[in-house]
C-alpha cells in the first residue's frame, strides 16, 4: 500500500506542473512509471509514482527518462517543469524510503522557468527519500533559490552545473 498523501497545502505552489510533458493539476497523478496519460482525482490507497496535490509533488519510486530534443524553452524539454505565474514555489516531497530517478538527455532535468522576468520560482526538495538526477546540462535549474531539507538525499550527475539559478538573490540551502 502506498504512503498516504497528507492534506498539507503549499500556498505558493504552481497551478500545474509537467512530468515528461504530461500536465498535472491539483489531484492528478501518474499511476506507474510507464504511464502515458495522467490520472485524475487521486485518493489515498491508490498506487502511484507521482501525485501533484496542493502545490506539492509527491514522488514514490518514480523513474523518469526524458529524451526530448527541443530548444529548452518548454515543458517537453525537461523531465519535471513548471513556469511561474506568480512567484510559484514548488515543493518536491520524497516519500520515506524511496529512490526516485530523474534523467534528461539534453537539458535540465528539473526546471522552474520564470514568468516573464517578474515571477521567479523556487524549489524545495524534502522528505526521507533519495532523488537521483542525471542530465546532459544543468541538473536542477530554478530561477530563484533551491532548498534541500528534512532528510532528503539528492545525488546529481550532469554535464553542466548540478544546481543553478538565474537570480542574484537566489540561493542554495
Amino acid at each position: 500500500t502506498p504512503a498516504d498523501i497528507p492534506d498539507t497545502v503549499n500556498e505558493k505552489g504552481p497551478e500545474k506542473i509537467w512530468i515528461n510533458n504530461m500536465e498535472l493539476k491539483n489531484g492528478d497523478y501518474l499511476a506507474t512509471n510507464d504511464a502515458t496519460e495522467v490520472s485524475e482525482n487521486y485518493t489515498n490507497g491508490t498506487p502511484y509514482v507521482a501525485v501533484y496535490k496542493n502545490g506539492i509533488l509527491y514522488l514514490n519510486n518514480i523513474n523518469i527518462e526524458n529524451n526530448a530534443n527541443g530548444e529548452s524553452s518548454g515543458a517537453e524539454d525537461h523531465a519535471i517543469y513548471w513556469k511561474a505565474a506568480n512567484n510559484d514555489d514548488l515543493i518536491i516531497e520524497l516519500i520515506e524510503g524511496t529512490t526516485n530517478n530523474i534523467s534528461d538527455g539534453k537539458w535540465s532535468a528539473i526546471n522552474g522557468a520564470d514568468g516573464g522576468g517578474f515571477y521567479c520560482p523556487s524549489l524545495t526538495i524534502q522528505g526521507n527519500g533519495t532523488l537521483n538526477v542525471s542530465c546532459a546540462d544543468n541538473a536542477i535549474w530554478v530561477w530563484d533559490g533551491t532548498t534541500i531539507q528534512n532528510g532528503a538525499t539528492v545525488n546529481i550527475t550532469c554535464g553542466g552545473t548540478g544546481i543553478s539559478n538565474n537570480d542574484r538573490s537566489g540561493k542554495i540551502v
